[in-house]
């Protein structure tokens, strides 16, 4: 099974993605959501206490920038479900938050803790709050600021996966999706 989350672009990783399911491969794929999730307002079907419901492909479909713009306007591929795909709300830097002892062994001495949001819901905290609160904490260690790419795959190796999925909903969807699956391959 191969997962989508190519360390480059949003866009290379859906296309990763694109390719796989024309391949006929069994695939997922993980990108950030970059905003809040855009939940479908009028979908009998949804159901928000049901993980396995959500509607990923309605937010990469609808999602709008800064401007007002469609910014991915990501069909769902043919033969692909909503269970294919996976977000990491608001990016991947939200799941860093709930692992802070993580974090301060990173960076080291004068990390500043303090200057994290603290908030136990990390998927709703902006994006651009969650950047700013990592460069802001880190800026005076011997790593120097959180630079995304330079510092991110080492803190995500380093964080403990069960504080991820206890306050993020959408990495448990993510954890629970991905462990039937290998356990169907197997």
């Amino acid at each position: 099974m191969e997962i989508s989350s190519n360390l480059g672009s949003r866009n290379a990783a859906y296309d990763d993605y694109i390719t796989a399911i024309k391949n006929g491969e069994e695939a997922l794929l993980l990108v950030d959501s970059e905003s809040d999730i855009i939940v479908p307002v009028n979908d009998s079907s949804y159901d928000s206490d049901n993980l396995k419901a959500w509607k990923p492909w309605h937010h990469l479909m609808n999602r709008r920038g800064s401007t007002g713009e469609l910014a991915d306007s990501w069909e769902k591929p043919t033969g692909a479900s909503d269970l294919d795909c996976h977000l990491m709300v608001q990016s991947m830097e939200s799941w860093f938050l709930t692992d802070v002892e993580a974090l301060k062994d990173y960076f080291g001495k004068r990390f500043r803790e303090k200057s994290l949001p603290s908030r136990e819901e990390v998927e709703r905290i902006p994006k651009d709050t969650v950047l700013s609160s990592l460069n802001n904490a880190s800026r005076d260690t011997q790593k120097g600021s959180y630079v995304k790419g330079a510092h991110s795959f080492e803190i995500l190796a380093r964080i403990d996966p069960e504080k991820v999925v206890s306050r993020s909903p959408w990495a448990m969807r993510f954890v629970t999706v991905l462990t039937e699956r290998m356990r169907r391959a197997r």
